[in-house]
């Protein structure tokens, strides 16, 4: 009998955990990241900060380390990457993102890669709202299934997939 199970991402791990509201401080501030920013696994850093009065409306997203940022504009592109935050730096995303942090019950980099299985991929393209500028509803994102095996198993695929990752790098910079 196979351990694998059908899941909604929000039971995996946190959507949306933390957001700026208009009581921020004005003079509070951070490196805004942008969709423009992301592409597939990576992530371009700005250089400067910015203060939120400063800041375009769509910067809310908090970021921590660990955290995925998921494309909801555009996603076919799959711009999703994992933010490894440089220390004591404070890092805003657009609305433009879903935010998925971890929790207990998951792997967060076997969450990372399933975002990339034809699973999700065919979930994420009957939801589509748009044609002109296509989007996900951050609602959907929540209710994606993902297939998974036990949180043991998860990390060695997880750990398996993310060397293979590094391998392909290391490749093309040949």
């Amino acid at each position: 009998m196979s351990e694998w199970k059908e899941y909604v991402l929000e039971d995996l791990v946190y959507v949306d955990k933390e957001q700026l509201n208009n009581t921020t401080d004005d003079d509070f501030s951070f490196y805004y990241i942008d969709i423009s920013s992301v592409s597939t696994n990576k992530i371009q850093f700005p250089d400067s900060q910015i203060s939120f009065k400063e800041s375009p409306s769509r910067a809310r997203k908090v970021l921590h380390d660990g955290d995925i940022l998921m494309a909801t504009v555009r996603p076919n592109l799959k711009a999703f990457a994992r933010f490894n935050k440089p220390a004591n730096r404070n890092y805003i995303a657009s609305t433009g993102f879903a935010v998925l942090s971890k929790n207990e019950k998951a792997d967060i980099d076997f969450i990372y890669h399933s975002l990339f299985s034809n699973v999700v991929e065919k979930q994420i393209e009957a939801l589509v709202v748009g044609s002109n500028y296509p989007a996900l509803n951050i609602s959907d994102i929540r209710k994606l299934k993902i297939h998974s095996p036990s949180l043991t198993t998860q990390s060695k695929i997880a750990r398996i997939l993310s060397t293979c990752d590094l391998v392909i790098e290391k490749l093309k910079l040949r």
